[in-house]
């Protein structure tokens, strides 16, 4: 994603140039895998976070992988 000069962007359309659900990525930000900026109502994903998930993906586990 190219970031423009811009600090953050808004989930919707991080969500979008990864082609993962708005839903995905707040559950990531709740578990606290994905790091977000809140003002008000809005959920804004830092331009550096978003180079990091670039990189090294959301690193989910899958259902069958949780620790027993």
């Amino acid at each position: 994603m190219e970031s423009g000069g811009r600090l953050a962007r808004p989930l919707q359309e991080v969500a979008q140039g990864f082609s993962v659900s708005v839903d995905t990525l707040r559950r990531a930000v709740r578990r606290r895998e994905l790091k977000a900026i809140r003002i008000g109502k809005r959920v804004l994903i830092p331009e550096d976070e978003i180079e990091r998930l670039s990189r090294d993906g959301l690193g989910f586990r899958s259902k069958a992988q949780k620790p027993k």
